[in-house]
């Protein structure tokens, strides 16, 4: 079934291909698609301490996402607060993860307790790489690529890894060039 007015919600630090087969699957729900983005503000109050890029980064990511894939029909609102317009807005759906599926279930106690019909809950699947969930805090750790490529295995993290004897004099000597002064080696590049 197709509906008018479809939202969604979400941080989407550094947009990786879990945020965009989301995003993509939330497009193909309805005509409009509001994208609720978490604020600057709201980051800053229910996540400190954790390094995430700003709000206008964010949102320009997503804009080049949807452009990426020819999707005209959507606008992009901060999230001030845990549940953003979906409280009180004339929408149809929203589309979730099981993870964020209890997130909905309020969104709609709130809005009956306001006389407002309850919205369609889609639940999304989230994406897997051959290693597990993409996720931003997992990628922001360095343990994978924003296309789920696993640069560490959960495995090497319980374990004292020993480079092995005959391979540790050639990991004595640089590769490569060492630069002692970057801004010095910067300007001395050409970078066209």
């Amino acid at each position: 079934m197709e509906y008018s007015v479809v939202c969604c919600g979400g941080t989407f630090d550094l947009l990786h291909e879990g945020h965009k087969a989301f995003l993509e699957f939330a497009a193909n729900q309805g005509g409009t698609l509001i994208v609720g983005l978490t604020s600057d503000e709201f980051l800053k109050l229910h996540k400190p301490g954790v390094s995430v890029q700003l709000y206008d980064i964010r949102k320009q990511e997503i804009e080049k996402f949807f452009q990426s894939i020819s999707y005209t029909n959507f606008e992009i609102v901060p999230l001030n607060d845990i549940y953003g317009p979906a409280v009180d807005s004339d929408f149809d759906a929203i589309v979730v993860t099981k993870d964020t599926r209890a997130g909905a279930d309020k969104i709609n106690e709130i809005r009956k307790s306001n006389q407002l019909k309850p919205l369609e809950i889609i639940v999304c699947s989230l994406k897997k790489s051959d290693q597990g969930i993409i996720s931003s805090t997992n990628i922001r750790s360095g343990k994978m690529s924003r296309e789920g490529t696993v640069f560490v295995k959960e495995e090497w993290m319980n374990k004292n890894l020993v480079l092995p004897e005959k391979v540790r004099d050639a990991f004595k000597r640089p590769i490569g060039e060492l630069i002692f002064d970057s801004e010095d080696w910067i300007e001395n590049q050409r970078f066209d």
